[in-house]
């Protein structure tokens, strides 16, 4: 089985960085479409306006494969690694407030139904991490793939 293979050696990593792209557009465009036909546009301005950020980004992986020049993943990349990171700081985050479960913290609830709560938060939110770093790793392959194996031509910067 090839390095340039994902899920499970079923799939090539350009495959999979497309699919990955697709899986990532799909819910973005939903929302955006669900708020425009709701009417929330304009309330919602600023999450749209980032939302259509994100589908430029997820974009960029077609053009990577298309083009097949590696720096169009960066981008993706770059996002979702912080995505990863925040996602798994405020879990961490969670845990630990769960576990000293601070008076401010229950707002007239038992302690056990805030741990329950936030336990159940935190670990939906690992559950989340767990995938977008599958999904990093599978773009990275094909980043990596691209870079060494494709060897696109170089890009040269008028100075």
């Amino acid at each position: 089985m090839s390095n340039h293979h994902c899920c499970c050696g079923c799939i090539h990593v350009r495959l999979g960085a497309n699919i990955i792209a697709v899986l990532t557009l799909l819910p973005i465009i939903v929302v955006i479409v669900s708020f425009i036909l709701q009417g929330r546009w304009v309330e919602c301005g600023g999450f749209i306006a980032g939302e259509i950020v994100l589908i430029i980004i997820c974009s960029l992986i077609f053009v990577a494969d298309k083009k097949e020049n590696y720096l169009f993943y960066l981008p993706y990349l770059i996002v979702k690694g912080i995505a990863i990171a925040l996602i798994l700081a405020v879990s961490i985050f969670l845990w630990a407030m769960g576990s000293s479960t601070p008076e401010f913290y229950k707002q007239n609830k038992s302690k056990e139904e805030v741990q329950v709560w936030t336990f159940s938060v935190a670990g939906f939110l690992l559950l989340i991490a767990l995938f977008y770093i599958w999904w990093w790793s599978v773009v990275y392959k094909a980043y990596k793939y691209m870079q060494n194996v494709v060897k696109p031509t170089r890009i040269i910067v008028n100075a």
